[in-house]
This record gives structure tokens, C-alpha cells and sequence, in this order.
């Protein structure tokens, strides 16, 4: 400053004005943000801040800390800077989410329905090998966006009481796998194990064999019924098949005879197992007569010469005719002549035979 005065005498002095910048720029943050895991984080994706100032320029800078969360997800606090030239600064925090929505999947994986023979004792070691195959089958096949170990995730509704059974042991298992991502993300998929029953009966340790029986005139009937019933409890032992019925198509009245009450019956056994199943066995029962009947020859006798030696009722028949398995019975005899002690003598050796 300087006065002045009208003889031109003058002083002067100074005043100092300081314009100063203490005001910091004014910051813009983009809205918080969600992306997937496999979607960029860069702010480009995500959002720029943008700032101004009253004064001059102003530089904009971020800087991030993260907190890791399931898999390969994260949150991101994003720290936005504004500064002016004059080192004015102002911050705020815009936060990123990255998250996995994303359920694994399973479009490389084959886990079919399988058809195995049924046992009857290793059924249920055999489903819990499929199971575990399937199981090992899936940690490798699966793939996650956002996990790239499925193993050890992968579970099934699998138990072996579930077992819908069919025939015998066998039946059909219905089993989900479900294979979960780190972030809770499920897929599942299904199988139906079936234990099929597609073999006959094994009849290796199992014989029917041809019989014959001696003849009994009053017991043939109950005798060929007790051999079949006899056929029927062997054979129903002697399968290690999968719970068998046996039956016959037996039947006295098929007696194919032969002579007096003797003849064949030729039998088919069917063996057959809980789910269908079936073999059969041929076996056929003789009844047959070997022994010879009895009966009684008159005794010894002495007669006139001039009496007939062929009249039976001078000379005797036979009686007490009896034979277990004929209804008629025919006696016959020869006679063999010797010379008696005169001419009109004779010794008769009567040969009586029915």
C-alpha cells in the first residue's frame, strides 16, 4: 500500500494475501458390486470412481483388501482416493462381492443304470462296490467354475435296505448323487442298481433217477407216491439256487401197465427259482414183478390102473394160488412116465406150473 499527499511526500507499506486450496475434491463411488467368480473384478467391470475440484486437477487411486469367503470366492473392500493438487485428499469404500451361484457340472459324467446277477449271499457287497464306484467315478468326472477339487463332495442316498425287492433276493436300488461345490452349489444325478435274476436253477449237485420197485398188490399207489415225494425233498435241498419250488406232474393214474399191476410212470420234475426261473428233471418209476407165485401141489397118490390119471378131480389141483401183482393166475403141468413094476403099471412125476 502507499500514501500520498499534495506536496507529493508519499509512504508505503505491504499487506500479504494468501489464497490457499483446503478444501478436498469432491469423490463419486461406484454402487457396490456382485460378480461371479469367473467375471472380472477390474474396475472397468466393476465401476470407476470419478471426482472434481474446485482448484485444479484431481488424481483418483484404489487400493484392495480382500477376505477370502468358499472357494474361490472373496469380498473385496475397494479403497477409492481422491487427491487434489494441492494433496487434498478424500476416500471411500465401495464393496465387491465375488460370489459362485453356480452349481457343478455334471455333463462330462456317465453314471448309468446297471444290470448285475443276483446272488444269494453277496448282493450287498456288490451294491456297495457299485455305490463307491460311482461315488469315485463323480469326484473325477465332475468340474466347478469356482472349485476345482470336487473330491471328497460327493454323497448319495445310497443304503441297501432300500433295496426294492422283486423275487427272492433280488430287486432295484434307486440311488441320488448329489455333488455340492464349496459355496453350497448342488447337483445331482440318478442310477437304479438292479439285481436281475436271468440264470436256471443249478442242478449240478441234483440227481433223479430211474427206479424200480418190487410190486405189492395192495401198495403199489402209496410206494410210487412216497418215491416222488422222496424225488421232490431231495431236490429241494440239493440246489444252491435262490429259494427253488419243485413240482411234478406225477400222477398214479399215468401208470403205463406192463403185466398184471406192474408198468412205468414216467415223471418231469420242474425246478423252479423265486424270480421264474426254470429246469427240469426226467426220471421214471418201474414197478415190476420178480417174484414168482406160490401155490400148493396135491400130495402124492396111489391109483388103480384102470382109473385116468388126467382126471384132476381123482388126482388133485393145485391150490393156494397167490401172487402179489397179478389178478389171474393159470396153472399148468407136465407129466413125465416111467414103467411101473408090471406092464399096466406106470409112475407118474406130475410137473405142476403156474
Amino acid at each position: 500500500w502507499t500514501a500520498t499527499d499534495e506536496c507529493g511526500n508519499s509512504i508505503s507499506d505491504t499487506q500479504t494475501i494468501a489464497v490457499e486450496d483446503n478444501t478436498p475434491p469432491v469423490l463419486t463411488i461406484p454402487a457396490d458390486a456382485t460378480v461371479e467368480c469367473t467375471e472380472s473384478t477390474d474396475p472397468a467391470a466393476t465401476g470407476t470412481a470419478t471426482a472434481t475440484d474446485t482448484c485444479g486437477t484431481v488424481t483418483v487411486t484404489f487400493a484392495d483388501t480382500t477376505v477370502d469367503a468358499c472357494g474361490n470366492t472373496e469380498t473385496i473392500t475397494r479403497t477409492w482416493t481422491a487427491t487434489d493438487e494441492c494433496g487434498n485428499s478424500i476416500s471411500d469404500t465401495q464393496t465387491i462381492a465375488v460370489v459362485d451361484t453356480i452349481a457343478p457340472d455334471l455333463s462330462a459324467c456317465t453314471i448309468e443304470n446297471t444290470i448285475l446277477e443276483c446272488t444269494d449271499t453277496n448282493n450287498e457287497s456288490l451294491a456297495d462296490a457299485w455305490n463307491a464306484a460311482n461315488i469315485a467315478a463323480l469326484e473325477a468326472c465332475a468340474t466347478d467354475t469356482c472349485d476345482t477339487d470336487l473330491t471328497g463332495q460327493v454323497t448319495s442316498d445310497y443304503d441297501f435296505n432300500n433295496l426294492n425287492t422283486t423275487c427272492g433276493p433280488c430287486g432295484t436300488i434307486n440311488v441320488t448323487y448329489t455333488v455340492t461345490d464349496d459355496c453350497g452349489n448342488p447337483t445331482s444325478i440318478t442310477a437304479t442298481l438292479t439285481f436281475d435274476d436271468g440264470t436256471i436253477p443249478d442242478l449240478s449237485n441234483c440227481s433223479v433217477t430211474d427206479e424200480a420197485i418190487e410190486c405189492d398188490g395192495t401198495n403199489n399207489e402209496s410206494l410210487a407216491n412216497d418215491w416222488n415225494a422222496t424225488n421232490i425233498a431231495a431236490l429241494e435241498v440239493c440246489s444252491d439256487d435262490l429259494g427253488i419250488t419243485v413240482t411234478s406232474n406225477y400222477a398214479y393214474t399215468n401208470l403205463v401197465s406192463t403185466c398184471g399191476l406192474g408198468g412205468t410212470i414216467a415223471v418231469v420234475y420242474t425246478i423252479t427259482d423265486d424270480c421264474g426261473n426254470a429246469t427240469t428233471l426226467n426220471a421214471t418209476l418201474t414197478i415190476e414183478d420178480s417174484t414168482p407165485p406160490t401155490f400148493t401141489v396135491p400130495s402124492d397118490i396111489t391109483i388103480e390102473c384102470d382109473q385116468d390119471s388126467t382126471d384132476l378131480t381123482l388126482t388133485g389141483d393145485v391150490t393156494n394160488e397167490a401172487d402179489m401183482c397179478s389178478g389171474t393166475l393159470e396153472a399148468t403141468y407136465s407129466d413125465i412116465i416111467a414103467d411101473g413094476n408090471c406092464a399096466n403099471e406106470a409112475i407118474i412125476t406130475r410137473t405142476w406150473t403156474l
